[in-house]
């Protein structure tokens, strides 16, 4: 895949970001502590994403709440990427995370390329996307994430919603 190359030495490959995604992407920037790199792929991401509605994304594109298996090097890892800026350790992947930040919005066998803080670069490959919220009748989830900003307490929550 071609990628193009981003600020810090990052490689950054073309994504797809929903309406959702990409909102919840631009108030969590205003947040403080996001690192540099971190920082740097996002604002990347924002300005060459193609946007595309939520009810329409391709099935094998990363959202926020998608399910995905993928790989650092030789060793693959299956987490769900999330919102929550304090997902750590477990299943869930925070998109404020260098990895969860570079996953979201790359599509199934899509590969790129980050510079790891030692210096080391690293290659990182989407292997399947298991499930995808936007996708209930493609193997998604049958409830609905409601997201909200409140922008006055700078936080960003969720509810779950039966459909």
């Amino acid at each position: 895949m071609t990628s193009t190359r981003a600020p810090r030495g990052l490689a950054i490959s073309k994504c797809h970001l929903t309406a959702k995604d990409s909102f919840i992407l631009k108030a969590l920037l205003d947040e403080p502590g996001w690192s540099d790199d971190i920082r740097a792929i996002v604002q990347d991401k924002l300005r060459s994403a193609a946007l595309i509605p939520d009810h329409i994304i391709d099935r094998k594109v990363t959202t926020i709440g998608s399910r995905v298996r993928f790989a650092v090097g030789e060793t693959s890892h299956e987490r769900v990427l999330s919102a929550n800026p304090d997902s750590t350790i477990g299943l869930e992947l925070s998109i404020a995370s260098l990895m969860g930040a570079v996953l979201v919005g790359m599509s199934e066998g899509q590969i790129t390329h980050i510079r790891q803080k030692h210096g080391q670069v690293t290659r990182v490959e989407l292997l399947k996307v298991l499930s995808q919220p936007e996708a209930p009748d493609r193997g998604g989830t049958q409830d609905a994430d409601v997201v909200y900003v409140d922008f006055t307490r700078r936080t960003i929550g969720s509810n779950r919603m039966a459909l």
